[in-house]
């Protein structure tokens, strides 16, 4: 559709608060697609499935029909939301892939400071709730990681490879979080073998 990201997020919030039997809210960047688009996914018997998509047309359409909606079969669907969640986002060998999961309503304010920061593509699912980002290797992941705190939530930065030590994974807990997180891991894994330096940065 032609919506603005912005708009389409919105809408994509609207869907996630209606009483429709919604199991899936998207919205790709247009990697591999043409032009940006929204998925959303109706899941129930096949009459009441057909009922509630014309209805859900009809409201999230805009008053002047300027918004390009269509439907799939099911086996499309299928192929569609197996990518969606085993293969969210492609990325070469020159891009790093970050996860970020905060509150849904702050996802396009997100996506904006992403940009600054030299955002190639994304994707993002759970209306909001969980973007995947391809930024450039050269990303500083502290600042990265700061964005993500800043606004409600959290970062993960994958690995690009076996040699890559990744040593900024995850995002830093708050000072109380870290005290419950050493004092748990001090208890269960006394010796330190489990993942060593990889949730907790090794003590002073």
């Amino acid at each position: 559709h032609d919506q603005s990201r912005a708009s389409a997020l919105a809408t994509l919030l609207q869907c996630a608060r209606s009483a429709y039997e919604i199991t899936g809210l998207a919205y790709q960047s247009g990697d591999g697609q043409p032009q940006a688009r929204s998925l959303i996914r109706l899941e129930g018997a096949a009459s009441a499935v057909a009922q509630q998509a014309a209805s859900l047309k009809d409201e999230i359409s805009g008053d002047d029909g300027s918004y390009q909606i269509g439907t799939v079969d099911a086996g499309d669907s299928a192929t569609i939301w197996d990518e969606v969640r085993e293969r969210p986002l492609s990325v070469d060998v020159d891009v790093e892939r970050w996860r970020f999961a905060i509150p849904p309503a702050s996802a396009n304010h997100l996506i904006e400071g992403l940009g600054s920061l030299g955002l190639e593509r994304y994707l993002v699912d759970w209306a909001g709730g969980l973007i995947w980002a391809a930024l450039p290797p050269s990303s500083d992941p502290v600042r990265l990681h700061a964005l993500a705190t800043a606004h409600g939530g959290t970062a993960w930065r994958f690995a690009r490879g076996p040699d890559d030590p990744n040593d900024h994974a995850f995002s830093p807990l708050e000072p109380g979080l870290e005290r419950l997180n050493r004092t748990l891991k001090s208890t269960m894994d006394s010796r330190g073998r489990l993942n060593p330096g990889c949730m907790l940065p090794p003590d002073a």
